[in-house]
């Protein structure tokens, strides 16, 4: 007997956990608790994106004012075939530590046709910097297509706070700031160099057409250059690759022989 009311005790203690059980799911009271876990998680979400966009919002326009006095639009204007083609990429305005002379600087793949090949015809390349627009004809630039460099001698009356140091040393590790005009709208993101010597460079960052021929540089009290945004050379890479300031600064020299600068 003893035993039997032991049993029955048991069965009743179990029944009344299933009803209470079955209590709660028909109330709902659980699955109100997750809807309002994701009411918050939402909010939450919401919450961290608006900051994320002010915060993107200050840094866009914090690096638009540093980088006003050395980025530069780009287009380049042919006529071809009965029709007037333009093409369009970004540039930058430098002052070199040695000679102190102006210079534009881009990539030389942005002076090329559909095919990829180096334009043949006469062709317009427009610089803008801020409200002040620049003209230059074919005589006046000097391309390199085997390392995707662009000069064109700036007055030096133009002021830039962007200096080309000859001696500067670029490292594995050093996080540099990547400027553009993408489909015509001021970018700005930081990189980390992945690989930097004398023939090639790569950041980790990431880049969209028009950014092409835009500085990546060094900021600091002082900006300093340390590379030209090229096309991918290689589809097996992830990255931006950059045309290394020992490049450029060889270019420069040839640049300033050919039109006997010293």
């Amino acid at each position: 007997m003893k035993y039997l009311i032991i049993v029955l005790m048991a069965l009743l203690l179990a029944c009344s956990t299933s009803i209470s059980v079955l209590a709660q799911t028909h109330t709902g009271s659980t699955p109100a608790t997750n809807e309002g876990d994701k009411v918050i998680a939402i909010a939450e979400s919401k919450a961290l994106k608006l900051q994320w966009d002010r915060d993107n919002y200050r840094y866009e326009r914090s690096m638009q004012e540093q980088s006003k006095l050395f980025l530069a639009k780009l287009v380049v204007i042919y006529y071809e075939n009965g029709v007037w083609t333009k093409q369009s990429g970004s540039a930058s305005l430098v002052k070199s530590t040695r000679n102190h002379r102006n210079y534009f600087l881009s990539a030389e793949h942005i002076f090329t046709d559909d095919n990829n090949k180096p334009l043949v015809q006469d062709f317009t390349a427009i610089l803008t910097i801020g409200k002040d627009r620049y003209y230059f004809s074919k005589k006046d630039i000097y391309l390199e297509p085997d390392t995707d460099i662009m000069i064109i001698k700036a007055p030096d009356n133009l002021h830039t706070d962007l200096v080309l140091d000859e001696e500067l040393k670029l490292n594995k590790g050093n996080r540099v700031t990547i400027f553009g005009y993408p489909d015509s709208d001021f970018l700005a993101s930081e990189g980390i160099v992945l690989y930097a010597d004398q023939d090639f460079s790569l950041l980790d960052g990431v880049i969209y057409g028009g950014s092409s021929g835009g500085p990546t540089v060094l900021m600091g009290k002082q900006k300093k250059l340390t590379g030209i945004t090229t096309s991918f050379a290689n589809k097996n890479m992830t990255g931006v690759v950059f045309v290394p300031l020992q490049e450029i600064v060889v270019n420069i020299k040839k640049f300033d022989k050919l039109h006997k600068l010293k």
